[in-house]
């Protein structure tokens, strides 16, 4: 079920979407606005459910990114 939408998450969040995932396929990132207020999806080609060991720079540079970006607090 969808959340309402004042009860999605609001906290900025990344998502790296591998390609190769036999989890989360790549047709179910369309559905993140559903459950996220504000989300950003970064597709990764040619990598499969283990990020952080297939694409290790591009899931290190979303962190870099995420905590150099300010925030407000909540």
């Amino acid at each position: 079920m969808t959340p309402a939408r004042d009860e999605r998450i609001a906290a900025p969040t990344t998502v790296l979407w591998p390609e190769f995932d036999p989890l989360f396929p790549p047709s179910w990132g369309d559905r993140l606005a559903e459950f996220f207020a504000d989300a950003t999806l970064t597709p990764l080609p040619g990598v499969g459910h283990f990020v952080p060991l297939e694409a290790p720079r591009e899931f290190a540079a979303a962190i870099h990114a995420a905590l150099a970006e300010p925030h407000e607090p909540t």
